[in-house]
């Protein structure tokens, strides 16, 4: 006869460690950022964005008809940067 004993709580850990895992990968995969998800992502205002970033030309911002883009990728390494020097 054949017997298996599954540890709960190691069972959960697993899962939610891919989870996590499998989250990370998706957040990735985004390439730019909406107005209101650089809001999110800065944790700032957007009046607050206005008037300290967006008017520096080297901001990353492109216009996409009526819509305002900002390359995810651009603005962690302007933030870096940013943040380096003040």
């Amino acid at each position: 006869m054949f017997s298996l004993d599954i540890d709960r709580e190691e069972m959960k850990k697993l899962y939610l460690q891919r989870v996590d895992e499998y989250l990370r990968e998706i957040e990735e995969d985004v390439f730019f950022f909406t107005r209101i998800q650089l809001m999110e992502y800065l944790n700032l205002s957007w009046n607050t964005i206005q008037d300290n970033f967006l008017v520096d030309e080297s901001f990353p911002q492109y216009k996409y008809g009526n819509k305002w883009l900002f390359p995810k990728g651009e603005v962690k390494e302007y933030m870096e940067r940013y943040c380096k020097k003040n």
